[in-house]
């Protein structure tokens, strides 16, 4: 890619012609022009588009965002592209104080399909209502483990006979990416026989093209096929399953059907918006009620089986490349915790464990700087945050009287 690409680099910003639709003199995007424009994209590379009333669409590549036509989308334009992203009651709906979160199947010829994840969201433009439309880009076929670079810890640990597996970061930070990819190699491993339940809101990664000796999975979605992720875990038990994936342990109901789920010997897997293995502790630890917080953290303890937290970060070849932030909760990592009844001394307890037993944020940048991936301007700005982050999550220590 040109210089002028890359993250910090110098001089103004020169439109990209790679990144500007060709056809854009066709009209609105509407009908087949929407068609063609989104497939368009998802071939241009992008990760991402964003379409917003009166803005040029976006597209988002490899961390950089290009606009994609000459000019702005028209208010009445960017009401029917909602409609045609979910259906034509998409403005009544957000008009309820809702977004929508759906999925979209775009078809390229009789057998190929383009899938994207969509997030539909009101705001206030220019006087009047305006709405954003945010389109994920997913592969046709879900990524292998291998390429995405994933630690050895990981791969020795992400698969227990039972227990709870959560995988965390922020959004946009390749958290469902990472576990689409562990249910890939589950569906290939000849010899495995998982009966693999997946809950998401929407389900993004399909696996109709994966030939699975022995395994196999089924995919829930969120509102349109059941109303909750704590019901969705529910469903679960029902149905024999030996792997549950929960797209999002957002609540403690959530949470809780989770543990119970692990605790009937099943895998249980799901995400959670957390910025660091220790902010994950403190989270688990937090999100039920007071009253019930002991018994239930340390159920959870008891079910705790791996914790990746992951950041992407600007590689040096203008993409992006994922750090993690590993802890395995073996067996001995477990019962340090659950010998620990203070709870609010678990964040300090697992930062010692991630430094002794684990790999922190930190060692990951500092090993993908070393290796010459990312550059010595982006792991000094990612150690700095995750040192500032540290810091002022760090307890309080009262001064001592004089």
């Amino acid at each position: 890619m040109a210089a002028l690409d890359h993250p910090g680099a110098a001089g103004p910003r020169v439109p990209d012609p790679r990144y500007v639709y060709p056809d854009h003199a066709l009209g609105r995007l509407a009908g087949d022009n929407l068609t063609r424009f989104l497939l368009w994209a998802a071939d241009a590379g992008a990760s991402d588009i964003t379409v917003q009333t009166d803005l040029p669409p976006k597209l988002h590549v490899h961390g950089r965002i290009h606009n994609a036509l000459p000019r702005p989308v028209a208010s009445d334009e960017m009401a029917r592209i909602c409609a045609e992203l979910y259906n034509i009651n998409a403005i009544g709906t957000l008009a309820k104080g809702v977004d929508i979160d759906c999925a979209l199947d775009v078809r390229r010829d009789r057998e190929r399909r383009q899938r994207f994840r969509v997030n539909i969201t009101a705001g206030v433009g220019r006087g009047q209502t305006d709405y954003q439309a945010t389109l994920r880009v997913l592969p046709s076929r879900p990524p292998r483990l291998a390429d995405l670079g994933v630690e050895q810890a990981v791969l020795d640990a992400y698969r227990p006979h039972d227990g709870l597996v959560l995988v965390t970061g922020t959004t946009g930070s390749g958290k469902s990416t990472l576990l689409a990819a562990m249910v890939h190699e589950m569906l290939l491993d000849p010899d495995t026989d998982r009966k693999i339940l997946e809950y998401s809101a929407p389900v993004e990664y399909v696996y109709h093209d994966v030939e699975s000796p022995y395994s196999f999975v089924h995919q829930v979605d969120i509102a349109g096929n059941l109303p909750s992720f704590a019901a969705a875990v529910r469903n679960g038990m029902r149905r024999v399953p030996s792997v549950v994936l929960v797209g999002e342990a957002r609540d403690a109901e959530t949470m809780a059907a989770c543990v119970e789920g692990a605790q009937t010997g099943h895998t249980v897997y799901s995400t959670l918006h957390t910025g660091g293995v220790i902010e994950t502790i403190r989270r688990m630890v937090s999100i039920f009620p007071a009253a019930e917080r002991q018994d239930r953290a340390f159920s959870l303890m008891e079910q705790m089986r791996l914790v990746i937290n992951q950041s992407l970060l600007p590689a040096v070849d203008g993409r992006r490349v994922a750090a993690r932030e590993i802890l395995v909760f073996d067996e001995e990592t477990r019962f340090a915790f659950l010998a620990e009844g203070d709870l609010s001394r678990w964040p300090v307890l697992g930062r010692r464990l991630l430094q002794e037993r684990g790999q922190t944020m930190e060692q990951a940048v500092s090993r993908l700087r070393a290796e010459g991936r990312i550059s010595e301007l982006v792991a000094g700005s990612r150690i700095a945050a995750v040192r500032s982050a540290a810091r002022a999550a760090a307890p309080v220590r009262e001064e001592s009287s004089p």
